[in-house]
C-alpha cells in the first residue's frame, strides 16, 4: 500500500484524483480491484493520519517547496543550516545528480525555481543504464528528454569509464548490447571477473 501511495503522490494525484481514475477505467480483474479499493481507503487513513498529527512525509516536502518558490517568488529561501539562508533569486548553480532517477514531483520543484530565476545554470549528471527506480516514482522521460525540457542545455556524453577494469566494462557492454553507446575503460590492465557460488 505504501508504494501504491507514494506512487499516486509522485504523480500528484490525491486520493480523490486516484478514486476518479479508478471510476473512470476500473480494472476487469477482480483481485486488482480489490485491491484498489482497498489501497484507495489506505491512502484516505494516510493521508487524515498525517493531517491529524500534522505531519508531512518526503512527497508533501517536495510539492510543499514548489508552492512555496511559486508563491514567494526570488525570495523563497533554501536553508542552509545554523541560521543561514540563500533566497532562491540569489543561486548561480544547481547540480543534479542521478537524474535517471528524476520525479515530476522533483521537475515540479526545480520548474518552480527556474521560473522564478531563469539565469541559475543546470547541470545534470545521470546514467540511462542505471535507471533501477521506476517503483519509487522515476520516470525515464525526464532523462530522455532533457534537451527538450532545457533547450538551452548542451549534452555530453561520458562514455570513458574511469573506475572499472577492461574485463568489467566489457561484460557491463555485453550485457547492455544494444542500448546505447558502448562504454570505453580508462585502464590499460584486463582485470578479471571472477564467478563464485556459494
Amino acid at each position: 500500500f505504501m508504494q501504491f501511495i507514494q506512487r499516486c503522490k509522485k504523480c500528484g494525484w490525491g486520493a480523490d484524483k486516484v478514486a476518479g481514475r479508478i471510476a473512470e477505467s476500473p480494472d476487469k480483474e477482480p483481485r486488482t480491484r480489490l485491491f484498489h479499493q482497498l489501497a484507495l481507503r489506505a491512502y484516505r487513513e494516510y493521508e487524515a493520519m498525517l493531517e491529524e498529527q500534522h505531519a508531512m512525509d518526503f512527497d508533501d516536502l517536495l510539492l510543499q517547496a514548489a508552492q512555496e518558490v511559486k508563491e514567494r517568488g526570488g525570495d523563497a529561501c533554501i536553508h542552509l543550516g545554523e541560521g543561514q539562508m540563500m533566497p532562491i533569486s540569489s543561486l548561480r548553480w544547481i547540480l543534479l545528480d542521478e537524474y535517471q532517477d528524476f520525479s515530476a514531483l522533483y521537475f515540479n520543484v526545480l520548474d518552480a525555481i527556474l521560473n522564478v530565476n531563469p539565469s541559475i545554470r543546470l547541470m545534470a549528471v545521470g546514467d540511462d543504464w542505471q535507471a533501477i527506480n521506476t517503483f519509487a516514482g522515476a520516470e525515464q522521460r525526464f532523462f530522455e528528454q532533457f534537451s527538450t525540457d532545457f533547450p538551452r542545455a548542451e549534452t555530453v556524453a561520458v562514455t570513458t569509464n574511469y573506475r572499472s577494469e577492461k574485463s568489467i566494462v566489457d561484460a557491463g557492454n555485453r550485457l547492455m548490447g544494444g542500448r546505447g553507446v558502448p562504454a570505453k575503460s580508462s585502464k590499460s590492465n584486463f582485470g578479471f571477473i571472477e564467478t563464485k557460488y556459494l
